[in-house]
């Protein structure tokens, strides 16, 4: 064997090794992680959104991952192609900073988006997006019931939410799943259990673990199409409109959606 550096380099690659730059993640610190884990596993074999055909699917129910972002007025930065020897560039406005919030929730069967685009996102706007949801699965006659996987972002478990929703599965089957809501809110304990007339389900992920929710990757894609190195910095509406010309490619359904996010079946 050659004793030279590139000797040493077809070695290693002849074993399968690379030299490969690390990539730093978030541990979840929550101590339910496992519990929550397999609570959300079984909600896919469930909804049977882990394979076709799968036995143990039970049709009338259907499984959403669902998330918010905030974007800004100013473009954000990031590789581009560009002409040797130039850079790319994005403007950043000199008015004031705007942000924008959405809510956004994915069908699992169909890849059908569910969003909105506000200022800022609360109760309301996740009651109204629910109930969206429910309106357009109840087309089929086969769905009964919507499990939604979301964070801990502390609204998702407001009272004034979870009363709009059934009666919750998580709370009796996992009651160490604690409400990471903010102390000076009404404990919504009851609420939970008793419920109202949505036939929606909370799964809660563990805490910091963005990679267990697919829906994450299509922040990502909308980054990588419309806010990286936008021109919009001086046109809020613009970028809205740019946003919502996005979001919308999806709102009737895209299998290439499901095969972005990595949970198409096919």
């Amino acid at each position: 064997m050659s004793k030279t550096d590139s000797g040493t380099w077809r070695m290693l690659g002849r074993l399968g090794l690379t030299h490969t730059r690390g990539q730093g993640y978030a541990l979840s610190p929550d101590e339910q992680f496992e519990a929550k884990r397999a609570f959300i596993d079984g909600v896919r074999i469930r909804s049977g959104s882990d394979r076709a055909g799968n036995p143990e699917k039970t049709p009338t129910d259907r499984l959403f991952y669902l998330d918010e972002l905030t974007y800004e007025l100013h473009p954000t930065i990031d590789s581009e192609w560009s002409g040797s020897g130039d850079q790319p560039t994005a403007e950043r406005g000199t008015c004031g900073q705007r942000e924008g919030r959405l809510l956004s929730a994915m069908d699992t069967e169909s890849g059908r988006l569910f969003y909105r685009q506000k200022r800022s996102v609360g109760r309301t706007d996740l009651v109204g997006l629910y109930r969206e949801m429910v309106e357009a699965c109840a087309e089929d006659s086969k769905t009964a019931r919507l499990w939604v996987v979301q964070d801990n972002a502390p609204f998702h478990f407001h009272a004034e939410v979870l009363q709009k929703l059934e009666p919750q599965v998580w709370p009796r089957a996992h009651p160490a799943f604690e409400y990471p809501i903010p102390g000076q809110w009404p404990d919504p304990t009851d609420a939970a259990l008793s419920g109202g007339d949505l036939p929606v389900q909370v799964v809660p992920l563990p805490t910091y673990a963005s990679w267990l929710n697919p829906i994450e990757r299509l922040w990502r894609w909308l980054k990588q199409e419309v806010l990286h190195l936008h021109p919009y910095a001086a046109n809020w509406k613009k970028l809205k409109r740019g946003v919502q010309r996005f979001l919308d490619r999806f709102t009737e359904g895209s299998e290439a959606l499901l095969s972005y996010t990595g949970v198409s079946r096919n």
